[in-house]
């Protein structure tokens, strides 16, 4: 895979402030993500290290409170078998039960909810159950290698003729170590998230992996150097 450099990426980037409101390339929420991606001849990356070399291109919609995802893990962190936590909490559509479901440390609609400790972090159910426990120390090692070093581009957003479109204006560098006693305190303040995306069809268990997720706003709370860029 070729990356781009970070300046070559940058410039382009101004290129596109200038040309103004350009239509989606994909309907929905990964729309703004997956046009830029285009437009700078990006293959589109769901792998655990960023599209850019050493930097992970995100995008982000202006005044905005949705979420984005930092990274996706949760191999062996069950303590009950997937099937049974999705028979016992998910809710039945046609022919399938799903459990899609974003978890802060107040208890959803579910009953679930994030208990973080010291050390780790747990996923609890309505009767305050354990259901799955991360370690911090595996959390921060998927974090540093997706997002050791971020490129955030805003874009404001605009229907034109019921099409989205955006408008790429703005470009952050974010950078920096996460440190361990850090990650109670963004659990606590419920500025990182967990998000279940899983069901069961004909028994069997489609996982689409468990994401950390974050408000688009808030990423730069998880870096100590946030730098502009000339765009």
């Amino acid at each position: 895979m070729i990356y781009l450099a970070i300046e070559d990426v940058v410039h382009r980037l101004a290129e596109f402030k200038s040309k103004g409101f350009v239509p989606t390339m994909r309907k929905g929420p990964t729309g703004i993500g997956h046009t830029l991606e285009q437009m700078l001849d990006l293959e589109e990356n769901n792998l655990a290290f960023p599209d850019l070399g050493e930097v992970e291109l995100k995008t982000t919609r202006s005044n905005t409170q949705s979420l984005i995802t930092l990274f996706t893990y949760d191999r062996g962190v069950w303590k009950e078998p997937l099937q049974h936590v999705i028979e016992r909490l998910g809710i039945e559509e046609e022919d399938r039960t799903k459990l899609y479901a974003t978890v802060g440390t107040a208890a959803n609609s579910f009953g679930l909810s994030v208990n973080p400790s010291s050390e780790y972090v747990e996923l609890r159910g309505p009767t305050n159950e354990v259901l799955a426990q991360w370690d911090y120390k595996e959390l921060q090692s998927r974090f540093h290698a997706k997002l050791r070093h971020v490129l955030l581009v805003h874009a404001n957003s605009k229907q034109i003729n019921n099409v989205e479109h955006f408008h790429y204006y703005r470009a952050q560098f974010l950078s920096g170590w996460l440190f361990l006693w850090n990650l109670p305190r963004l659990f606590n303040e419920q500025i990182i998230w967990i998000d279940l995306r899983m069901h069961l069809s004909n028994a069997k268990v489609r996982n689409h992996g468990t994401a950390f997720r974050i408000r688009e706003q808030d990423l730069t709370e998880l870096y100590p150097l946030v730098e502009e860029m000339p765009v």
